[in-house]
């Protein structure tokens, strides 16, 4: 199985900025007539700023969409299931919670058994609004795949490339996103995103998971676990 990664292209809506990419969807050309490319992994930050330079975030996704993942599948015949994101920082729209509520989350998030109890019980995106166009547009993307299950939090991709079982879990650590300047070290992923998918990934020959940010911009109470959790149950991070 041959995967490419990518990330951080932080699009925006200058004209000339789409030009830059043309030599990379050359390459990738080239790259899948040498030998097979079977997924392709895009680790955040499609847009830049929240779609700032767009007239809303839902433009700037659509945008990611035609200029970006449609290029790449028709220059390497790839399927959208098989094109993984995951959101990162400059995929909120940060300013659509308040201030107050993110004070609250702030003071209330302070361990893991809060926090899953908050994942569990929050409904739809009340309080992590900012994480909510960018959702909106996951599920656009892959709502035709009945094997690809996109929550509030995390997306879980259950996939067969080359005769194996892969499994690609697409975790969402920028739900917690807020002020750039405080956000390394007071970010929180939630063992939920984990456990929820155990059947989906226990089943798989080969378990991928997905994040944007490293191990060190999550909250002291869940660092250590989440990484012993992800070295547990996934062969890739």
């Amino acid at each position: 199985m041959r995967i490419i990664h990518l990330s951080d292209f932080h699009l925006n809506n200058d004209e000339n900025s789409y030009h830059v990419m043309d030599p990379l969807f050359e390459d990738l050309k080239k790259f899948h007539e040498g030998e097979k490319i079977d997924l392709v992994i895009f680790s955040g930050d499609l847009i830049d700023k929240g779609g700032k330079s767009f007239k809303d975030p839902k433009d700037g996704f659509l945008a990611f969409q035609e200029r970006v993942i449609e290029r790449i599948r028709r220059e390497i015949n790839l399927t959208a299931d098989k094109f993984i994101i995951c959101p990162g920082n400059h995929d909120t729209k940060r300013e659509l919670d308040s201030k107050i509520d993110e004070m609250g989350l702030s003071h209330y998030l302070v361990d893991a058994q809060l926090t899953g109890e908050f994942q569990k019980e929050s409904k739809g995106f009340d309080k992590i609004k900012r994480i909510q166009p960018y959702k909106e547009f996951e599920r656009s993307l892959y709502n035709q795949f009945p094997t690809i299950n996109v929550t509030d939090y995390e997306t879980i991709h259950d996939l067969n490339i080359a005769e194996k079982k892969v499994a690609v879990a697409a975790l969402n650590t920028s739900w917690r996103c807020y002020d750039s300047a405080t956000d390394k070290g007071n970010l929180i992923l939630g063992e939920n995103q984990i456990i929820n998918q155990i059947n989906v990934i226990e089943n798989a020959d080969i378990k991928i998971a997905v994040m944007h940010h490293s191990y060190d911009e999550l909250k002291d109470f869940e660092r250590l676990n989440i990484k012993n959790l992800l070295n547990k149950h996934f062969n890739l991070v």
